[in-house]
């Protein structure tokens, strides 16, 4: 099995190199690669790093799209007319969680198996393990054989057939479990950076209530939520919003998270109705 890369992104960088390590990467289509060290990397290694589609020679076994998720129809497009009948029994897959497999008709009429498989993992940064113990969800009409290659990369395919809202809050899920979590890492680092203070001692209480939250993560309305606003003490909030009344956009910031939590609190009956209105309208001053 030969493996072609389109697009050198984060994720594309991290299948290229599992699959450089396997021995089964032919090649890696990418307009910035170049003379970079990765692709110097590459290329001793024997494999074809090209700035287009129609640079390649040949269509591989399996070819993984992973470019920005505006550019995969073209992708698709370029494919299906450079390579035509070439594709047939091909493996074609695209990694965007945005779009399902529909997005790659062109190619699937071609003869080629196409599937959008979308990995549930962060790829910031690259270790030789990420892709072990990692769920890919997997839209195709083909899903033995393409559980196949992903199985040999890492991780465990799951098929769905989600429609388009479906897919739509399942990718937002996923933001949030990911980009929005970072956002809130770094939140926490931007307040205790207004002290002298070292904010790696906050790294275990990071651990641990990622660890409550995992006990009963099937548990849709489970919040395993300590601390002042579920306690309703008011006024220890209002001493964190004071603290920061000459930072008035880490303030915004703070009561932006105090209002998420408290609708979610709401939602899930943490706190009842009342409760509810009454802690917003005494946090009213504060521009919630």
């Amino acid at each position: 099995m030969d493996i072609t890369i389109i697009g050198y992104g984060k994720l594309g960088r991290a299948l290229a190199l599992e699959n450089l390590k396997q021995g089964n990467l032919y090649a890696i289509v990418s307009q910035h690669l170049g003379n970079t060290t990765d692709g110097e990397t590459f290329r001793k290694e024997n494999v074809l790093v090209v700035q287009n589609l129609e640079d390649l020679p040949g269509v591989s076994d399996v070819i993984f799209i992973c470019t920005a998720d505006r550019d995969i129809p073209k992708v698709a497009q370029n494919l299906a007319q450079r390579f035509g009948k070439a594709l047939e029994s091909k493996v074609i897959i695209h990694c965007s969680g945005s779009y399902s497999d529909k997005i790659l008709e062109d190619l699937k009429r071609a003869g080629s198996f196409v599937a959008s498989a979308h990995p549930l993992q962060t790829f910031y940064f690259y270790r030789p393990d990420i892709f072990q113990n990692i769920f890919w969800i997997v839209q195709t009409e083909s899903f033995e054989k393409i559980e196949g290659v992903l199985r040999k990369i890492g991780g465990t395919p799951i098929q769905v057939e989600f429609d388009d809202r479906q897919r739509a809050i399942y990718h937002a899920s996923a933001v949030v479990s990911s980009n929005y979590l970072n956002t809130l890492i770094l939140f926490a680092k931007k307040l205790i950076a207004q002290i002298p203070f070292d904010p790696k001692v906050f790294i275990p209480l990071i651990q641990q209530t990622l660890e409550n939250n995992f006990v009963h993560f099937s548990e849709p309305n489970f919040l395993p939520l300590t601390g002042p606003l579920v306690r309703k003490d008011l006024a220890t909030i209002e001493e964190h919003l004071k603290s920061l009344d000459s930072k008035p956009e880490l303030q915004q910031i703070y009561l932006e998270f105090a209002k998420i939590t408290l609708l979610l609190c709401r939602e899930i009956e943490i706190l009842t109705e009342n409760e509810f209105k009454e802690i917003v309208e005494k946090l009213k001053v504060y521009k919630i």
